[in-house]
């Protein structure tokens, strides 16, 4: 049943890293829910959790609110997991940029590549807009 599957995504999301609120939008059929063990990925090494913590969150959450702005996912780390909840399309371009700073990709790399996928969306969102509907 799919009301039971959305219920059981909205409760991990509120287990592992999401308030409540951020959860609900779940409810949206098109929205998705990922959770990344951070420690699965990277190992058991509490000094590289916490390096790639840090560089995820950036300098007063910069990094962070700079991935959720660029791509449109709602970011949160908590502990050893990190979670998204965006659209298919949004989840993939946050993925790509989270990959890259886990690769040790310079920040600025990684914003810049946000900041173009951003820049496609909204150009793409326009030439739909304006799509004549003959």
């Amino acid at each position: 049943n799919i009301r039971i599957y959305t219920n059981q995504k909205i409760l991990n999301a509120i287990n592992y890293v999401f308030n409540p609120q951020k959860a609900l939008k779940l409810m949206d059929a098109e929205m998705i829910f990922e959770l990344v063990d951070l420690e699965q990925v990277l190992g058991h090494s509490d000094k590289k959790l916490r390096r790639v913590k840090g560089r995820l969150i950036g300098d007063q959450g910069k990094i962070r609110q700079a991935i959720e702005k660029f791509s449109g996912v709602n970011l949160s780390i908590y502990e050893k997991y990190m979670g998204l909840i965006g659209d298919f399309e949004a989840v993939k371009i946050a993925k790509k940029g989270i990959n890259m700073i886990l690769q040790g990709s310079p920040h600025k790399t990684v914003l810049a590549y946000l900041h173009a996928e951003y820049q496609k969306k909204k150009q793409l969102e326009f030439t739909e807009m304006w799509k004549p509907t003959i």
